[in-house]
Parts: structure tokens; sequence; C-alpha cells
């Protein structure tokens, strides 16, 4: 999938290609601005999309094209705390619901169950936790691992695109 980001911040995006197509129009000089398979994005770029697509992408009249798989790094710690958020609130919903369910598996049928299920929780809870970690270190090296193409930058603000402090 591609992401051509805009200078208006508008984006649009394509699931027919990737990386490769984008080498290959970096190579030969194709404008991948002017194709007509762009779709419009179900939201704006923000200034981690501007800071990828200046490091990652290819010049396109309209834009800059990048390869969607650098935004997701970036975006994934977002997303995976809206799950944990989303998750919380089901849970803390059901909470009455399953302890009576435990406690009474607890009492009943298997002695030991209550506590295990509270230590199931904390380890499940120091795995997210770390798993968290580990994405949001992975978006700060996608952004900062690799400098601004200075070509890109020169582009971008060609466009009239503004350049996201620090960049």
């Amino acid at each position: 999938m591609l992401y051509l980001v805009m200078p208006t911040r508008q984006m649009y995006w394509t699931d027919l290609l990737g990386q490769d197509v984008l080498d290959y129009a970096a190579l030969y000089g194709k404008d991948l601005g002017e194709v007509d398979w762009w779709k419009p994005a179900e939201r704006s770029a923000n200034d981690d999309d501007v800071r990828v697509a200046l490091r990652y992408g290819i010049a396109s009249t309209a834009g800059i094209v990048v390869d969607a798989g650098h935004m997701a790094v970036v975006h994934r710690p977002d997303s995976m705390r809206q799950t944990f958020r989303e998750t919380a609130a089901i849970r803390a919903k059901a909470a009455p619901q399953t302890e009576a369910v435990e406690r009474f598996i607890d009492d009943h049928i298997s002695p030991g169950w209550y506590e295990s299920a509270r230590a199931l929780d904390i380890r499940v809870e120091q795995s997210l936790t770390r798993s968290l970690a580990e994405a949001e270190k992975d978006a700060r090296e996608e952004i900062s691992g690799s400098a601004p193409v200075d070509a890109l930058v020169d582009h971008w603000k060609a466009l009239r695109g503004s350049i996201p402090e620090p960049i």
C-alpha cells in the first residue's frame, strides 16, 4: 500500500502497489502523483506522516509518495494504546460478572483458579507494557533512523508544504 501525502496535509492511498513500485518510479523518473488510482484517505497527514514521507518517499507533482509500511510503524503505538483503552473499558464493564464466575470456579470446580487468573492478568499486563515500549522504540527509530532527504525537503517546500519541527 502507498500513501500520497500532499502539502495541504490531505492524504490519498492505493493498495495496488508497494515499495517495488516506488523503487521503479524513482529509478525511471515516473510521477506517481499523476496516476488515477488514488483514493482519499480517512485522515489527514500529521507531522509524523510528513517526517516519514521526507525520509522514505519519492517526489511527485502532487506531493510525496511513501510506502505505508513506514507509517504503520510510526502509528502502531497509538493504535495499541487505543486498543488497550477499548479492551480495558470492556473488561471493566464485565468485571463483576467475570469475578463472580472465577470465584465460583475457584470455590466449586478448581481451587486456586481465582489467584491463577489474577497472576495471568499481571503477566498479560506486563507483556502488553513491553510490547508498547517496543513499538514506541520502533516508531522513534523509524522517524529518526534516517535523515530527511534534502531533495524531498526542497520539493516539499517548493510545493508550499510546512516542515514539522523537529524534522
